[in-house]
């Protein structure tokens, strides 16, 4: 189901590696699609309500063989050029923060997108005083 890696909580997947924790975490790295990779784990402190700025691709995008839906890799493209700051609206099972956002498309029509955050390129937006 989907790309591999994301959807059903399958061996091999992403589930898997935040369910192995102990070993994966002390050392601040994770396994994906038989990859290590370095974890920014920045992402854990958020709380449903905070605000985050993309600034940046997440450096893992950039791994060779690090596997990313086109429609995902625009998504990121357009919320870093657009500059403004995304809301968190929920923390899923695994203590991933999502955010929501939209776009008017070519056609006219909105396009709505929710995106998991677990890696860097992004920083924390503070309340204006």
């Amino acid at each position: 189901m989907g790309w591999p890696g994301f959807g059903s909580p399958n061996p091999g997947t992403r589930a898997e590696a935040f369910a192995l924790g102990s070993e994966t975490e002390s050392k601040a790295t994770r396994r994906l699609f038989g990859m290590i990779l370095p974890m920014d784990k920045s992402w854990r402190d958020l709380r449903v309500g905070d605000r985050i700025r993309l600034v940046a691709m997440p450096s893992e995008f950039a791994q060779s063989g690090y596997l990313l839906p086109p429609c995902t890799r625009r998504v990121y493209e357009r919320l870093i050029a657009r500059r403004r700051p995304v809301r968190i609206y929920r923390i899923d099972e695994w203590g991933l923060p999502w955010v929501r956002c939209n776009f008017r498309e070519e056609d006219g029509r909105r396009g709505y997108h929710s995106l998991a955050f677990n890696h860097d390129g992004w920083e924390r937006v503070r309340r204006r005083s």
